[in-house]
């Protein structure tokens, strides 16, 4: 693999564990947007059922048909934010709590017409006992508060049965405020947990995306700087070696370089590099050895020639001595001496 592979390799498995970061954090971003979403409604909803609680105490205690009104704008907004959400209720905990709303309004309802009942009948019974007036108005504006005390004060004062509806409707709207306040406390309790759950799951949601940064980032760093460090180290080690050999080259020496068995990543620009001058170190013994053969060869030259001349002036001497004694002997020379003569090279 080239070193340009390498490093764009390199790139490429940073790039990688930095989109595979960034695509699990908007993942995340819009699961914590929801989750706030949904927190802020349960925020609200924890909110208006304090408000409802507050309002629905102040009716019973005051009977001032405001606070009614109030109960009721309450419910509707209650209602209405419940109607409305599209957070997908795993838990059940929405469809539970819009019961259970249900079932307040439903009850609520039922105790304004046992408080309308009772005021008719109250109103109806009172011109008979104008003789304990003095109590009308303490029943009136207390029997929403203490139902089963001013049943029992009316019972004994005016000397009803138990039977006659004004009590009826007393000990009935007791019973009802009774179940109604905790149904109210159960409203407070449920929106309570919603809002609990859904800190929860923000919280949850924040703390895996720090986690999750953590390890993408300890996997960013030590795969990013393992490739780093590979791929330098690699090349920088091979570098290192071929300047040493470089040298001695330099030097003389021309021994082949040894880089050990080819591992994966080596054929890169440097191994090619190294292939090539352990190639160039080849043919450099080659062309020493041819040289050192040919300076062998023009030193017998050499030799042969200084031989040759050394040789050729005691022959041409001989030579021309031959030639003149043929000369000056002509037929006095025997057969045999004069073919030796001949025989003699110029």
């Amino acid at each position: 693999m080239s070193l340009k592979k390498k490093i764009i390799l390199s790139f490429l498995t940073s790039a990688f564990i930095i989109a595979v970061l960034a695509a699990f954090e908007y993942i995340n971003f819009i699961q914590i947007k929801k989750e706030i979403v949904f927190l802020e409604t349960t925020d609200t909803i924890s909110s208006k059922s304090l408000q409802l609680r507050r309002h629905e105490k102040n009716f019973f205690l005051t009977g001032d048909l405001n606070e009614v009104k109030s109960v009721r704008d309450y419910l509707k907004q209650l209602d209405d934010i419940l109607a409305e959400n599209r957070y997908p209720d795993s838990t059940g905990g929405l469809l539970s709590l819009r019961k259970k709303i249900d079932e307040y309004s439903r009850r609520f309802n039922h105790i304004e017409k046992i408080v309308y009942d009772f005021r008719n009948e109250f109103g109806r019974i009172k011109p008979f006992h104008m003789q304990y007036s003095i109590f009308f108005r303490i029943i009136e504006t207390t029997f929403l508060e203490r139902p089963l005390v001013n049943a029992e004060l009316i019972e004994n004062i005016f000397h009803l049965k138990k039977n006659n509806p004004a009590i009826r409707n007393l000990y009935e709207l007791d019973s009802e405020i009774r179940t109604l306040r905790k149904d109210g406390e159960e409203i407070l309790v449920m929106s309570k947990e919603l809002d609990k759950i859904a800190r929860e799951k923000v919280d949850g949601f924040i703390r895996r995306s720090q986690i999750a940064i953590l390890i993408f980032f300890t996997v960013f760093l030590i795969a990013g700087g393992g490739a780093f460090l590979y791929v330098t180290g690699n090349v920088v080690k091979r570098l290192n070696l071929l300047t040493t050999v470089v040298e001695r080259t330099g030097g003389g020496d021309f021994s082949k370089m040894s880089v050990g068995r080819l591992r994966w990543g080596d054929n890169d620009e440097v191994g090619v590099l190294i292939q090539k001058f352990n190639s160039m170190e080849e043919q450099l013994i080659q062309r020493e050895k041819e040289l050192l053969q040919s300076k062998k060869l023009a030193a017998i030259g050499t030799l042969a020639s200084g031989v040759a001349h050394e040789l050729n002036n005691p022959l041409n001497n001989i030579y021309t001595t031959a030639q003149r004694l043929l000369k000056k002997s002509e037929d006095e020379c025997p057969a045999f001496i004069k073919k030796g003569l001949d025989d003699i090279p110029p």
